[in-house]
């Protein structure tokens, strides 16, 4: 999944977990994920692509504002799926 070129220098776009609270992943399941270093018109228009792609609900949160322990949580379980200038999973 590309970030486009809008994104800014340091975007990273994270899995923050699969299943959520350690269960395994199930029809009651919604897909987590994170994103840090792009503007809130870049976040919109991201969760509206991820969003059509699925069926799932998706949770988008932007790390950028978030509190520090969901953004080191984040850091901490999450897989990298993106990042700018860097890794792709």
């Amino acid at each position: 999944m590309s970030m486009g070129t809008s994104a800014g220098k340091n975007a990273s776009f994270r899995r923050a977990r699969s299943g959520g609270r350690g269960r395994e992943f199930d029809l009651c399941s919604d897909i987590d994920l994170a994103v840090r270093g792009i503007s809130w018109s870049e976040y919109w228009h991201l969760w509206s692509e991820v969003d059509a792609l699925t069926d799932i609900p998706v949770d988008l949160v932007m790390l950028d504002g978030a509190s520090p322990s969901l953004a080191e949580r984040v850091d901490f379980e999450g897989v990298v799926l993106y990042e700018e200038g860097g890794r792709q999973g």
